[in-house]
C-alpha cells in the first residue's frame, strides 16, 4: 500500500466530514489509520477484570465499539424529530378568540359553575 501525502489524506477525510481543516489535518497527520484500527478492535475485544480475579467481557466498551464502527461504516440511522406547531400569540389575542367561540365561552361558564358549586363556603 503506497503512502499518501499529508494533502491527499486531508482530502480523503475531508470528503466524509465537516468538521474544521485544521483539525482533520492535525488528525490525519497525527494518528495513522493502522493506530485507528487497533484502537476500534481494542474496543471491540474489550476485556475487564472482576474484584475476584476472572476476566470477562467488557460490553460496554464492546457496544461502543461496535457502534462506533458502524457510524462511520453505515452511517447514522436517521434521527427522530417530533415537532409540534405552535403559534405565538398575546393574553389579548388568546382572549379575544376565545370569547369568540360560543363553544369556549359555554365550557368556561360550566367551569365557573362547578368551581363555585365545589368550594365551601
Amino acid at each position: 500500500m503506497s503512502k499518501l501525502s499529508a494533502k491527499q489524506q486531508l482530502d480523503r477525510v475531508a470528503k466524509a466530514s465537516d468538521l474544521g481543516p485544521a483539525l482533520l489535518l492535525k488528525l490525519v497527520l497525527e494518528v495513522s489509520p493502522e493506530e485507528i484500527v487497533e484502537a476500534l478492535k481494542g474496543m471491540v475485544n474489550a476485556t475487564m477484570t472482576t474484584k475476584d480475579g476472572r476476566t470477562v467481557p467488557d460490553y460496554r466498551a464492546r457496544e461502543a465499539g461496535v457502534k462506533l464502527y458502524l457510524i462511520y461504516v453505515v452511517g447514522m440511522p436517521v434521527q427522530r424529530v417530533m415537532s409540534t406547531p405552535q403559534r405565538l400569540e398575546s393574553e389579548d389575542q388568546t382572549m379575544s378568540r376565545l370569547m369568540a367561540s360560543p363553544a369556549a365561552r359555554e365550557a368556561m361558564k360550566q367551569a365557573l359553575a362547578t368551581e363555585v358549586e365545589t368550594v365551601p363556603g
